[in-house]
């Protein structure tokens, strides 16, 4: 009787342990920092629960699926850090809940069991960024989502359940504009799936488009209704397609090695066994069905972590669920050939040994970060001295002396701050990186961002010195004007009233008349800067 329950439940508990062990890392260390884009993301969700709509004071190439979780998840679990990562942990719970779900359909219990336990603590990697709430997150959760639906769909043939797999693939579209890769292999596996049963396939490519379209058509009837259709336009296909073009060939592969190198230097088992997965469903008897919708679904992770040839180390997530997927299916393979020489209980031990060595060395050799490392060490860990850490604090500061109408300046990349602060950037640029990107539109967004602040007056500037908040190492010849009006607008028209410091050692950090006469010693520091009294005129 234990053994029968133990074959119908178990499964479920290890995908349940795993579900709960993952949560507790993320919920230890939810109180990390925001990051850049968690800050745009943030920003713009803030911006959104107060009534405004997306590229209307925050301006990126993004779809704004992302923005719109963002302001759920802050709407429930409040607008901090916290519950930010709070409502992260929430939507990783339920992606591998979809995973286990998909998977049971695809490599069986055991092996779905595996996969959803690999994928559960693999995402909350900090090599892959997994505890920071990046868009990708979001993408995978609705990918999943769509292809588990698309599956039953094939089964009951009924459109609406097309319909509802499309509408999920086009949220996950809606996320970031890579999850489009999620909706391509939908509708090529109904057609190879359709094909091979013989099912009239208009109605459910129909029924898919349909879906799809859904959450676009939504978001196209808001933005006009608010004025922003063309911003909209804009920032998501005509910047976006300049954009995409910028980063050679040779440039992308060498960006792919360093990141795979970053991302997989702990994690290099799994990543391993995913691949030792791969080539065994070629080599030991697996469905038909099994082996197309794990090929194409990692084809489509890889097609979709490749946009733009950037390989920043969380778009490897949109490739996890596949490589979670390929090494459940691993072990299940693994135990059957060892079936045909062991013993059949050492046959059923070895995949069970090889799945808790790989698990289990991974914990021991992060065992620092995932049991005992404080929140803001984790942000050091990976971003050294990038102004996360000191964010809050200014944040804070602006918020005690400014009024809730009133705008600050931002001068470099760090949407964060006009979050904690829950004041409007005055400049809709919430990145200065586009700017010195060779595109066509980047002095016009140069000129853009220098005129609204200089129209809108803020009464505080943050003044952020550090290279890796304006990408200096991208600065155009053509394209010279940004840093030096910069350097001009805030000596000519505000003081210092506080200094944040950012030494190896820890940051130093002073405030109102301690900060005019502070002299900073490290590379990296962000001042905080009040509008004087008489009147500025920058060179």
């Amino acid at each position: 009787m234990k053994t029968r329950r133990w074959l119908e439940y178990g499964p479920a508990l290890i995908a349940a342990l795993a579900i709960v062990f993952a949560a507790y890392v993320r919920l230890r260390v939810a109180d990390v920092p925001l990051e850049r884009d968690e800050g745009e993301y943030a920003y713009a969700g803030q911006l959104i629960l107060q009534g405004v709509p997306p590229y209307v004071l925050a301006y990126n190439m993004k779809f704004p699926g992302t923005y719109y979780m963002y302001a759920l998840l802050m709407a429930v679990f409040g607008q901090t850090a916290w519950g930010i990562h709070v409502g992260l942990l929430l939507v990783s719970a339920l992606s591998t809940i979809l995973l286990f779900a998909f998977g049971r359909r695809l490599i069986g219990e055991w092996g779905a069991a595996a996969a959803a336990a690999l994928f559960a603590i693999f995402t909350a990697d900090r090599w892959l960024m997994g505890v920071f709430a990046h868009a990708t997150h979001f993408v995978v959760l609705f990918a999943l989502a769509g292809l588990w639906l698309l599956h039953r769909a094939l089964e009951s043939r009924r459109l609406p359940a097309f319909m509802l797999s499309g509408l999920c693939l086009g949220l996950a579209v809606m996320m970031k504009q890579p999850g489009a890769t999620f909706l391509v292999l939908a509708m090529a596996l109904v057609f190879w799936q359709g094909r091979r049963i013989r099912m009239p396939l208009v109605q459910p490519i129909a029924g898919l488009i349909a879906g799809a379209l859904m959450p676009l058509v939504v978001l196209v009837i808001v933005l006009w209704t608010h004025g922003a259709l063309g911003r909209f336009w804009f920032w998501t296909f005509q910047y976006a397609q300049a954009y995409a073009g910028q980063t050679p060939v040779s440039q992308g592969i060498s960006m792919l090695m360093y990141a795979s190198g970053v991302i997989s230097q702990v994690s290099w088992p799994f990543w391993l066994l995913s691949l030792v997965g791969l080539v065994l469903l070629r080599f030991v008897k697996w469905p038909r069905e099994t082996r197309v919708w794990l090929f194409g679904l990692t084809l489509a992770g890889i097609a979709a972590a490749s946009a733009g040839f950037q390989f920043r180390h969380h778009y490897f997530l949109l490739v996890v669920p596949s490589a979670a997927l390929l090494a459940g299916a691993g072990l299940v393979s693994i135990g059957r050939l060892a079936a045909l020489a062991l013993p059949r209980p050492a046959a059923r031990a070895l995949p069970v040994a090889l799945a808790l060595v790989i698990i289990g060395g991974y914990v021991v050799a992060e065992r620092t970060y995932l049991f005992s490392m404080p929140a803001t060490a984790v942000s050091r860990s990976l971003y050294g001295e990038h102004p996360f850490v000191e964010a809050p604090a200014i944040g804070a500061y602006l918020k005690e002396h400014t009024a809730p109408n009133d705008r600050i300046g931002i001068l470099g990349s760090e949407p964060e701050i006009p979050f904690y602060a829950q004041r409007i950037s005055a400049s809709g640029h919430l990145y200065t990186y586009p700017l010195f990107e060779p595109q066509p539109y980047a002095a016009q967004m140069e000129a853009e961002m220098i005129r609204e602040i200089e129209s809108a007056r803020p009464g505080y500037i943050v003044y952020v010195s550090v290279g890796g908040s304006w990408a200096v190492e991208r600065q155009l010849p053509n394209n010279p004007r940004m840093i030096p009006w910069a350097q001009s607008f805030a000596q000519a028209c505000y003081d210092v009233v506080g200094v944040a410091d950012i030494q190896p050692s820890g940051t130093a950090m002073v405030w109102d008349a301690e900060a005019g006469g502070y002299q900073p010693r490290g590379r990296s520091v962000v001042f905080t800067m009040k509008r004087k009294a008489t009147g500025c005129a920058p060179r």
